[in-house]
């Protein structure tokens, strides 16, 4: 208790915000994620800087105050010699024009500050001051959101899962940061502030933010399960999700492919259903359940039958995945068929059927 009750009484020097100031920015994490994402800071940074300063106004310069230097806040960096490298010469060239445009940028603010009294040039030095550091919490304390820069004339991304990694466009997000982006201000936000009242905050304040969110998403991981509905809608994406998969996978291997799958049926009181899907033909035309009389008998039936996919779903288990609708077809239906679209692999054969356990 006593090294809380310090945490709360006193402020780390290393700091320039307060713990209250900390938890108050906190909380416009998810409003300026939004802004970068839609590419509209330079609005968000207005609202912030009118609402911080009216939360936390800044005190009133006195005779005491130094008066800024004209160039205390414009740091330059030295210009590279010169060169008689093409390459360096133009670089140089460069920053010798950015550093002309800043020179100019100074002796026009400094014109404009000898306008000023000593009072309104010291408060306006604490504000743009004061703005610059709530920018930087705000860049250095959240993940950036930011889209891919996708490169003009470049090929969409191969939906081969073993495309080359030369085609990845950008660095995926991880399962953490995606859980802040979707629930920052729902789910994380209150344990973060708990957090930081109570813990000595070292490093980057986006640190102890992923560790929070870690700690979340694993427990929600444990509690969360796909509802009846979500699993009906996956099933639904199946033939045309194996439909442009398995055509590239045959174009990249040169291979032929049957597929067996099955488990419970939400639109079919639950009910184990099995399902088949052939790639490929014989020199005769035929495919591999086509050309093999025992397919349904040998290989299908013992995959749903009590030897395997009832016994991985129990009773209870199926029962859970129904979906109870109204004026459903009878579901004693012994067989179902779906076809696939076949726009890009036209001797794909699919069936489904309703297994007893």
């Amino acid at each position: 208790m006593a090294i809380v009750s310090t945490l709360r009484n006193s402020q780390d020097k290393r700091r320039w915000a307060t713990i209250e100031q900390i938890q108050w920015l906190l909380s416009w994490l998810p409003e300026y994620m939004e802004a970068q994402q839609q590419n509209k800071l330079h609005a968000f940074w207005i609202k912030l800087f009118a609402a911080w300063f009216k939360a936390f106004p800044c005190q009133e310069p006195t005779d005491a105050d130094d008066s800024p230097s004209e160039s205390e806040s414009d740091d330059e960096s030295d210009v590279p010699p010169d060169s008689a490298d093409e390459v360096a010469f133009k670089a140089d060239k460069r920053k010798r024009k950015a550093k002309d445009n800043k020179a100019k940028q100074r002796a026009k603010k400094a014109a404009h500050s000898r306008t000023l009294s000593q009072h309104d040039r010291i408060a306006g030095h604490w504000v743009q001051k004061k703005q610059k550091q709530l920018k930087t919490f705000m860049r250095w304390h959240c993940p950036s959101t930011q889209g891919p820069h996708k490169k003009k004339g470049s090929t969409p991304p191969s939906p081969w899962f073993f495309a080359d990694p030369a085609n990845k466009l950008c660095r995926r997000l991880q399962e953490t940061e995606a859980y802040i982006h979707l629930y920052y201000e729902q789910h994380i936000v209150q344990p973060l502030r708990a957090q930081v009242t109570h813990t000595d905050i070292k490093g980057p304040m986006i640190n102890l933010i992923r560790k929070v969110a870690k700690d979340l998403y694993d427990a929600d991981l444990e509690q969360v399960e796909p509802t009846p509905e979500q699993y009906r809608d996956a099933i639904k994406m199946l033939p045309s999700y194996f439909d442009s998969m398995l055509a590239e996978a045959a174009h990249r291997t040169g291979w032929n492919f049957t597929i067996i799958m099955g488990g419970p049926m939400p639109v079919n009181n639950g009910d184990i259903q099995t399902a088949s899907i052939t790639l490929g033909k014989n020199t005769h035309g035929a495919t591999f359940k086509e050309s093999y009389a025992e397919f349904e008998r040998a290989i299908v039936r013992p995959y749903g039958d009590c030897d395997f996919l009832c016994a991985a779903y129990s009773s209870d288990m199926r029962a859970g995945r129904s979906i109870q609708l109204k004026n459903q077809p009878d579901s004693h239906s012994g067989h179902t068929n779906i076809a696939l679209p076949t726009n890009t692999a036209p001797d794909i054969a699919d069936d489904m059927n309703k297994v007893r356990c």
